[in-house]
């Protein structure tokens, strides 16, 4: 399976590092240091920002393609996803994921 991983960043410098929402360490990101003796990630703020996850499945495999949009460490920014053509969830068919009302007020 193939994968991949977003996250909303703002008010981020030119080089899109120093971030006021979403500098929170990923691959690549410019607050973690590197070095031979390992990453430091401490420049980093807590990962608590909406994320979208997808892993697509090979076209001739029995697995599915799937998408998590998680909140279960809290969220930086609302949003939506909207799915286009044959999707279910739990054997019902599955359209969208409407988070659209969240609020920064309200986050964890």
């Amino acid at each position: 399976m193939v994968a991949t991983r977003f996250w909303p960043k703002l008010g981020c410098d030119a080089a899109g590092n120093n971030c006021a929402i979403g500098d929170s360490g990923g691959p690549g990101e410019g607050c973690v240091i590197r070095s031979p003796g390992g990453d430091d990630y401490s420049h980093c703020a807590p990962p608590v920002d909406s994320k979208f996850e997808a892993s697509f499945a090979p076209p001739d495999a029995p697995s599915r393609d799937t998408v998590d949009m998680s909140l279960v460490d809290g969220y930086s920014v609302p949003f939506k996803l909207e799915v286009k053509g044959d999707c279910t969830r739990l054997q019902l068919p599955f359209k969208d994921m409407d988070c659209t009302d969240l609020s920064l007020r309200e986050c964890p």
